[in-house]
């Protein structure tokens, strides 16, 4: 019974870490591509021919290859932990 308890309070954090998180990226790339996603979307939805479908979506993504990506992970982390520390 424990363990299970101690499962959800874990799964509770890791949901508020992963939504913090996401919070933290969209407003990162906002910064980066100039535009907030939500009007990047209506704009480049608009200019598609799919933009009409329901399926239709944008995404932002960073792609590499080749390349170790532990330095990276550790630089969005480091970021993470000075926006969380200069909000307090």
């Amino acid at each position: 019974m424990e363990s299970v308890i101690a499962n959800k309070r874990t799964l509770t954090k890791l949901r508020k870490q992963n939504s913090n998180t996401r919070e933290f990226l969209q407003e990162t790339f906002d910064k980066m591509f100039g535009e907030p996603l939500k009007i990047a979307k209506q704009r480049l939805a608009s200019q598609s021919i799919f933009g009409g479908l329901r399926t239709w979506d944008c995404l932002y993504i960073i792609i590499k290859t080749h390349d170790d990506l532990k330095q990276e992970q550790f630089a969005m982390q480091l970021i993470q932990q000075f926006d969380y520390i200069f909000k307090l």
